[in-house]
């Protein structure tokens, strides 16, 4: 499922407990953590919400792009 990917990218979806998951799992978990951090921050615009969100919409242009988005 990881093959070539490089060594560390596969200690890190260890580390995280994100073995087994495939690329698309991945993204979607991420985008949703994104959208819990949103959540908790507040409605206040502070440069953590921009940048959380700006996160989040990268991860969805990407999935996009990858057409990992069904």
């Amino acid at each position: 499922m990881y093959e070539g990917y490089p060594e560390e990218v596969i200690d890190k979806i260890k580390e995280l407990g994100l073995y087994g998951n495939d690329l698309r799992e991945i993204m979607i978990i991420s985008v949703n953590a994104c959208t819990e951090i949103i959540k908790w921050v507040g409605p206040a615009p502070t440069k953590l919400k921009k940048d959380i969100e700006q996160l989040q919409k990268n991860q969805i242009n990407l999935m996009d792009k990858m057409h990992l988005l069904k």
